[in-house]
C-alpha cells in the first residue's frame, strides 16, 4: 500500500502519493509524567495523555519523486495535513522536524533521474480511523 498526503485540511488542494515506508518508520505518544511530593513528604504521580502521537517515516524515492516532496513540504510546512500510511490509517497534523532529511541513497539505472533519495518524515497529529487489520 501506499502512503499518502493531502494538504491544507479541510479544503484539500495537493496529494502526494509516496511508496510505502522503509521498515524503521516509528510511532510514539505524547505523554507526560509529573512527579510531585505532599507537605507530609508523600509522592505522588500524575500522567497526563491525550490522543497526539509523534510518528517518523523514512522512504526511498527517485530524484524527481523527491523534489516532488521537497516542494509539497516547503508549501505546507505550516498547515494541517492529512496522510493515510501504509497500513490504512487515516492521521491528521502537522510536521515537525525542521530541517528535513532529504540525502542521496545510490545511483537508479533506468529510473527518471538517475539517483534514488532518502527522506526522513517526522509529524505529529491525531489517528482519526484505523484500518481494518487481519487476525493471526
Amino acid at each position: 500500500m501506499s502512503f499518502i498526503m493531502q494538504a491544507p485540511v479541510p479544503a484539500v488542494e495537493t496529494t502526494s502519493v509516496l511508496p510505502s515506508p522503509l521498515f524503521n518508520n516509528a510511532e510514539s505518544r505524547r505523554l507526560s509524567v509529573e512527579m510531585r511530593r505532599s507537605i507530609n513528604n508523600t509522592k505522588r504521580s500524575y500522567v497526563k495523555s491525550n490522543a497526539r502521537s509523534r510518528v517518523t517515516y523514512s522512504f526511498k524515492v527517485t530524484r524527481h519523486k523527491g523534489e516532488e516532496v521537497k516542494q509539497f513540504i516547503l508549501a505546507y510546512y505550516r498547515s494541517k495535513i492529512r496522510w493515510t500510511d501504509h497500513l490504512g490509517d487515516v492521521w491528521e497534523g502537522y510536521f515537525t522536524s525542521n530541517p528535513f532529511s532529504i540525502s542521496g541513497a545510490g545511483r537508479a539505472s533506468g529510473s527518471p533521474g538517475g539517483e534514488y533519495q532518502e527522506i526522513a518524515i517526522q509529524l505529529e497529529g491525531i489517528r482519526l480511523s484505523y484500518a481494518t487489520r487481519d487476525q493471526c
